[in-house]
Order: structure tokens, then sequence, then C-alpha cells
């Protein structure tokens, strides 16, 4: 089905590595050279040491990493990338509630106190025995359910109250006491027991990227529960690579690209997120082979200027709104290419269109649609049958499901 599925380096002279820097989570020490007989403990460890041509590869860890990848000015060469290789490990964001932090307010109630940007809770969800629960709340779309009062909330519920404006350097988003507050599930007696985990904010998205970077890849990794992307990509970071990726249950995007930055993308899953792919401003971005599923706000969302290509892509699309290419301003002009493009929506008033005040300038080819209320009349854009391209969608799911070695199954 696939005809371009990779198993190698997105950059064609990654194998001329210099050196293999190894992190085990498990019996690694910050004290270690790094070797695979002595390895490190952490990725940051690592990071600090890769040079151009290095690869460090995080050994297999029988349970998930509770940790992400913090890159920051890390540069290799266009001949002499610096990979990065999670061996199909699966990272996590989340962490069971902590007796230090949350307060009993009522018997089985918990609460937190903060302060913070509405956008940020907005993201915010609860995790009650592995399966997420967003509480009815989008993001990227309309639509989403009112905050409950703490009186309304069922077992196993939980809500967020705001409170006043607290003075902040934050120039982008108003800063506001903040409580969360939890209803244990039924049965649970204590933090300790309730099975409830929340995403870690001092751990936002799976692999964070800010600074300037280039020729940096990131291959065979699952990232879960991050509160807010998979995969962040800020600064000026040019020629990221991404190969081999998957994110499940962000609170945000699955991955998402910012400012000018330009990247690389083959062999990407997306499950249970916000988003599957989003970038905005000036960015320049290229997908090979796509899957996604069960995303809650839009399942493609392309704004502004970005540069966008996308190969391959196949989707059961379950999101409030669909895809879309926008740009707001009059000054704005995004380009995409679409090539190859399956999916079916399961939600039969969403849309896959363009929306746009400036220019969007797609091209397509093999563009096949099926479920949606409206979409964009292109050339190459098809509105066909479910039953036309179902079986091409399942197979693709399969195919890139295998690159993970059963461990996104587990992710799941």
């Amino acid at each position: 089905m696939l005809k371009h599925i990779f198993s190698i380096s997105i950059f064609a002279a990654a194998a001329l590595h210099a050196a293999d820097i190894y992190v085990d989570y498990n019996n690694g020490s910050g004290k270690n050279p790094g070797t695979k007989d002595a390895p490190l403990r952490y990725i940051y460890q690592a990071a600090k040491k890769a040079q151009p041509g290095d690869t460090v590869y995080i050994l297999p860890s029988p349970a998930p990493i509770k940790d992400n990848f913090k890159i920051t000015n890390i540069n290799g060469t266009p001949d002499k990338p610096i990979i990065f290789d999670g061996m199909n490990n699966i990272f996590t964001g989340a962490e069971p509630l902590k007796d230090s932090e949350w307060k009993e307010i009522k018997p089985g109630y918990f609460s937190k106190k903060i302060v913070t940007g509405k956008n940020w809770s907005h993201r915010f969800y609860m995790i009650f025995n592995g399966k997420i629960n967003r509480m009815g709340r989008i993001q990227k779309s309309p639509g989403a359910a009112r905050y409950k009062k703490v009186d309304e909330l069922a077992p196993g519920e939980w809500t967020v109250l705001f409170g006043a404006e607290v003075p902040s350097n934050n120039i982008h988003h108003k800063q506001f006491e903040t409580e969360y507050v939890v209803r244990l599930p039924q049965g649970a007696t204590s933090l300790k027991d309730s099975g409830v985990e929340v995403p870690d904010v001092r751990k936002p998205s799976g692999v964070q990227i800010y600074g300037k970077n280039k020729y940096v890849i990131f291959r065979n990794m699952i990232v879960k529960n991050f509160y807010n992307d998979g995969y962040n990509i800020h600064g000026d970071s040019q020629n990221i690579g991404f190969e081999n990726v998957a994110a499940v249950d962000c609170g945000d995007d699955a991955i998402s690209a910012h400012s000018a930055c330009s990247i690389n993308v083959k062999n990407l899953v997306a499950i249970g997120c916000s988003t599957a792919i989003c970038h905005i401003n000036k960015t320049v971005c290229t997908h090979e082979n796509v899957y996604a599923e069960k995303i809650i706000g839009r399942e493609l969302f392309l704004l502004h200027d970005s540069r966008n290509v996308l190969k391959n892509v196949y989707m059961f699309a379950d999101s409030y709104s669909g895809s879309c290419w926008e740009s707001r301003k009059k000054t704005e002009h995004q380009i995409g290419n679409l090539e190859n493009i399956y999916i079916i929506s399961r939600n039969p008033k969403a849309k896959f269109n363009i929306s746009s005040r400036g220019v969007v300038e797609l091209k397509a080819a093999n563009v096949k649609i099926a479920g949606f209320a409206d979409v964009m009349k292109l050339d190459g854009v098809t509105a066909v049958d479910k039953n036309e391209i179902l079986e091409k969608i399942s197979a693709a799911k399969k195919e890139l499901f295998a690159l993970f070695g059963g461990n996104l199954e587990k992710a799941l």
C-alpha cells in the first residue's frame, strides 16, 4: 500500500555518524560516558554531548519513560545530522496526582490552585485508569462544552474555576487565578489509589524544539499525554526531520511548526490529539505517509503564510470541524500541495475546506474525501463513497502501525 515507508534516515548521509551515544532510563548514570555498556541516564545529558554525525539511542524500557526531548541550539550538518533514536519507546507526559499539590476540599474532591492562562487550561485534561477525559473540551475548534460547577461533577470528572486576573509579563496570554477540581472515581478513597493522572506542565511537548537548530532528526518514538503538542518546533529551526513517529492523546497538536521553521516528516501516526497537523506563520513543512484517527478538533489545520506538502495521507476523521487551509489576513499567501489523500469523516457536519481572507493556493492530485458536509471545489479533489477508500485507509494504518514493533498498540 505505502510505497515510501522509510526505515532509513531521511537524510541520505545520516549513516555517516561519528559516534553512538546511549541513554538508559532504568540503568544509566550521568557519570557514565554514554557507551552502550555504560549509558547515560537522561536525554538532556546525551544532547549536551552530541556532535554532528552522532546518534543518540534511548535504550528500550519496559515501562513508558516519563520524560521528553528538550532541544535547543543543536546543529548538525547536511552530511552529518544529529539523530535522536527513541528505539520505539513510549515517552509520556502524564504523572499521578501528588498529595503535596492536590488538597482534599471535601470527601472525594481534590483541588489544585495555580496561576495560568486560559489557553493552557483549555488544553488541560485528566487521565482515569489510562483513559483520557477532556470533559468535552475541544481545542482548535468551536463547540467545546462549558466547564461544570463543582457540585455537578460525577465520579471520575473534573472542572476548572477561573478567578481574578493576575498582573503578568506574559504579553500573549492573560494570567488568572485558576483552580482545578477533580472528583475521584467511584470506589477510590485517596489520590494514591485513584488511578488519576494529569499532564506534567513542566514537560509541555514530547519533542520540544526552540532556539537555533538545524539538521536534527528524531526517529522511532511514541509520545503520549503531553500537555501541548506531541512534536513542537519553534525558534529558528531548519531542516528538522521526523521519521517513524507517533503522537497519542496530546492536549493540542500531534505536530506543529511555528515561525519560519522547516521540517520534513515521514511516517507519522496521530491518534486522539486535538489536531493531527497544524503549521502556522511562514513554516515550510513536508509530510509523507500519515495516518490519523480520533482527532477531536481538526485533522489538518494549515494557517497564515505556511508552505505545506502532504503526500500519502490516510485518515478516519472524527473531529468536530474537519480540515481547513486558512489565511486570516489579506496580506497572507499560503501555498500547499496535496497528493494521494484519503479521508473518511465520521462527523457528517465536518468540512474539508479553504477559509481565506488572503490567498490560499492549493494544488491537488488524487485527493478522495468521503462523509464531509462540505468539500472544497478544487481540481484533483473528489468526494467519493467511503467504501471506495475504506480498504486503502485500513491497509495504510496496518503498515504504519507495524513500524513501532507493537509498542503503539500498547500506548493506546
